[in-house]
């Protein structure tokens, strides 16, 4: 049995959103774009902070320091907004929807995960927080044209995707490696603004 279990903390995603999205995915598979591997909806998350290989033994604390968290915190409201592409245009890897409204409240919840879990003794790396939801991978071997991508693009922002919900709790995720990629598991639940 592994001592360690591989975390991250997300942010639910409201099932008419999932909904949308997989719509949304559907249509462009019926229009080809192959070089793409695309998520399936209920695998699509918003994280708000990878914590990568942790003890097992810290799980009770991390789940009793998002508890502080999340009563710290009122429940607020994101919008799905741009379409982008992880690295960059000219080599991309993965296909995403950005997320506005309320980024700084986004940035601070990401900031005091940081700052409570330290105390644990869990600190990640400093990389910019660039919130959003993996729509797509490009395949393994396969590259994807400027043209091609500004295809799906445009396909893309056809769809209904200026959408907003609400962000009600904090998700500590195992990510479960498999044969056939990561499968997630929901190990703690704090839901925002329970304590008024």
């Amino acid at each position: 049995m592994p001592k360690t279990l591989r975390l991250f903390i997300s942010l639910n995603i409201q099932e008419s959103i999932r909904n949308a999205l997989n719509d949304c995915i559907s249509n462009i598979q019926k229009k080809g774009f192959d070089e793409i591997k695309w998520v399936e909806s209920q695998r699509i998350h918003l994280t708000l902070h990878f914590l990568g290989d942790v003890h097992k033994s810290l799980v009770y604390g991390i789940n009793t320091q998002l508890n502080q968290i999340a009563n710290s915190l009122q429940p607020f409201i994101v919008t799905l907004s741009d379409i982008g592409v992880f690295p960059h245009i000219e080599n991309p890897r993965i296909v995403w929807v950005g997320i506005k409204q309320n980024s700084k409240t986004l940035n601070k919840l990401r900031n005091l995960t940081e700052s409570k879990l330290s105390t644990l003794g869990i600190v990640t790396p400093e990389k910019p927080y660039k919130p959003h939801l993996t729509l797509g991978r490009v395949n393994r071997n396969c590259r994807i044209s400027k043209k091609r991508l500004t295809e799906l693009m445009q396909q893309l922002k056809c769809g209904n995707l200026q959408m907003a919900w609400k962000i009600q709790e904090l998700h500590l995720i195992h990510s479960c490696p498999t044969s056939e990629g990561f499968e997630y598991h929901n190990i703690g639940v704090s839901r925002l603004g329970l304590k008024q």
